[in-house]
């Protein structure tokens, strides 16, 4: 109930963005890519597909300077599903999909703002994905996948990383965005309480986006 609460809360925060800027646009967000993860010792994995469904909004950010004039904000909230396999000799292999809410925050520079009716940005800041299901596969049979520290987990429950993007407008001449967008997990996605080895996974994940405007 208090997950659900803080998505509510992040939802309400996007949309009174809009109404807070008349230059600020809402776009429907989605994503598809390569899901994957870095995990040390190193151990053969491969990455799968991923993908992601949400919002986003653009602010402008201005002065009377104009400091900030090629300077925007550029938040989104996404459900996304994450997945990998991992492969280990002489053990059950593992197919994993972990699913999650996640707020984007990057800040976007304007690269061009020249040619007609296209502009390019590159941006970059933080994420926090907060997880709300997933499950794992092994030996042929199902698990729900367990967030938390404790023996009982699978995954250590939040992530947190950066987001960097590179965004075009008028993505074929019409009023979609498109962008390239790599997330770096920082957060050690292993449990502390299943972990006396010192093993670490970091989400890294590739995507692909398209937002499709609103308003």
């Amino acid at each position: 109930m208090q997950q659900l609460k803080f998505y509510f809360f992040l939802l309400v925060f996007l949309l009174q963005s809009i109404n807070s800027e008349a230059q600020t646009k809402l776009f429907i967000k989605t994503d598809v890519g390569l899901s994957s993860l870095r995990y040390r010792p190193a151990i053969a994995m491969g990455g799968r597909f991923g993908y992601g469904l949400g919002i986003e909004t653009i602010l402008n950010l201005k002065s009377e300077s104009n400091k900030f004039q090629y300077l925007s904000f550029n938040p989104s909230l996404s459900f996304v599903k994450t997945a990998y396999s991992i492969y280990v000799a002489n053990a059950a292999n593992s197919n994993v999909v972990a699913k999650y809410m996640r707020l984007d925050l990057p800040l976007m520079q304007t690269l061009i703002a020249d040619r007609p009716g296209q502009e390019i940005y590159l941006g970059a800041g933080p994420y926090l994905a907060l997880p709300i299901g997933g499950h794992f596969t092994e030996a042929s049979t199902r698990y729900k996948m367990r967030y938390g520290n404790t023996s009982a987990s699978n995954r250590r429950g939040n992530d947190v990383g950066l987001v960097f993007k590179l965004t075009t407008t008028h993505f074929l001449n019409t009023d979609i965005r498109c962008s390239l967008q790599y997330n770096y997990g920082l957060n050690n996605l292993v449990p502390k309480y299943y972990n006396p080895n010192d093993i670490r996974i970091r989400s890294r994940n590739i995507y692909l986006s398209f937002s499709f405007p609103l308003n």
